[in-house]
């Protein structure tokens, strides 16, 4: 079953070239650095990300830089990536994208969003903003 939070803006990255936004909660912390270009205008307050496990996957929709430079409006889509484990920490779990087009390249979700499901190996995250 699909896991879902509210992650909150945060500023920018140390390199400028990401917005961010942080979810918190108990012992649980999560950055989100999405690349400067996919984010809309204005840059939402809040974003929701979406955990969906493999029998819940959206088809992914692949662009191009290209794709955002010529239709801006595409800015405002979710962004619907698949996602694999890379490496667990003490309250979260690294997952990174896989390919070229990349709105973000890490996401460190925490444990409880996986409800259980740890060991799981391939994640869809989805985000929209609000």
């Amino acid at each position: 079953m699909a896991a879902s939070e509210t992650f909150y803006f945060n500023g920018t990255s140390n390199n400028g070239a990401f917005y961010k936004w942080s979810y918190k909660e108990s012992n649980e912390f999560s950055n989100l650095f999405i690349q400067k270009r996919r984010v809309p205008e204005p840059i939402p307050k809040s974003i929701e990300v979406i955990i969906k496990f493999r029998e819940e996957f959206d088809p992914e929709t692949i662009r191009n830089e290209r794709d955002f430079t010529e239709n801006p409006e595409l800015k405002n889509e979710p962004i619907i990536k698949y996602v694999k484990r890379v490496s667990c920490h003490t309250n979260t779990i690294r997952f990174d994208t896989y390919d070229n087009y990349r709105p973000f390249n890490s996401i460190y979700i925490p444990s409880s969003f996986l409800k259980g499901n740890e060991d799981v190996k391939l994640l869809q995250v989805v985000t929209s903003g609000n």
